[in-house]
């Protein structure tokens, strides 16, 4: 007779094999593998596995699998085959799923390798999105949330794609856009009439910045200290917000 685990969950097609030592579980999925691979890719199972009672030995055999909570089947199969097979090629989705998986279970190396690979493969509302998905790519988030807000020609998509901020990140993006262009409005009325019409046509993006000008007046001095403190601005909005 069948077992109710076998009833209700399938052997991975990549991740079961026959000389492994330690099987786990995410979602309907099962995984044997190698003790040995697990306690020297990870610090989480090497502290486990170092650490474990023989009373618990059952924990990690087919019959009792170790269950991982919060972990996709589709996540640990991108992480083991990082693992395994000395990184393929993956999307940036799968990457995304090596992040998130080995920062959660502390695979280290697997991590960092992954960060390396992703950042210049994603573009800056991607980036964010991908920081504050809990990664641990936390510092890619507040220089993505500032490049996100000068770059104007991007703008909210219907997506769903993980790779997609969230409608609350995008309503903050836009408020500290908004924010960003009526500080700059205000100093319009106060400028000389060439640095007014140079400066008008710069009301958002980076490419708002002092000029070389023949005029003697303070325009240019006036513009670096209000750049100087949107950056001081956005940091404020970022932490209400998001920390």
């Amino acid at each position: 007779m069948e077992s109710n685990l076998e009833k209700t969950t399938v052997r991975s097609e990549l991740f079961w094999f026959y000389d492994g030592s330690f099987t786990l579980q995410a979602e309907n999925t099962l995984f044997k593998v190698h003790k040995s691979v697990l306690e020297r890719s990870s610090e989480y199972f090497e502290n486990l596995l170092k650490d474990a009672m023989p009373s618990k030995t059952a924990d990690g055999t087919d019959e009792a699998p170790m269950v991982l909570p919060e972990v996709t089947s589709d996540q640990f199969t991108s992480l083991l085959k990082v693992i395994y097979t000395e990184w393929p090629e993956l999307n940036e989705l799968e990457l995304i799923d090596v992040l998130q998986v080995a920062h959660r279970l502390s695979f280290t190396a697997a991590h960092g390798r992954a960060k390396t690979i992703l950042h210049p493969k994603l573009d800056v509302s991607e980036r964010l999105a991908a920081a504050l998905s809990v990664c641990g790519a936390d510092e890619w988030a507040f220089p993505s949330f500032v490049d996100l807000v000068y770059d104007a020609e991007t703008e909210a998509s219907s997506d769903r794609s993980p790779l997609n901020p969230l409608p609350k990140t995008w309503i903050h993006v836009y408020t500290a856009r908004s924010a960003i262009l009526k500080g700059r409005m205000s100093l319009l009325p106060n400028m000389c009439e060439p640095d007014r019409a140079y400066f008008a046509g710069f009301l958002i993006g980076r490419q708002w910045k002092p000029i070389k000008s023949s005029c003697m007046c303070s325009c240019n001095r006036n513009v670096q200290r209000h750049l100087d403190g949107e950056i001081q601005t956005l940091s404020s909005m970022w932490v209400a917000r998001f920390a």
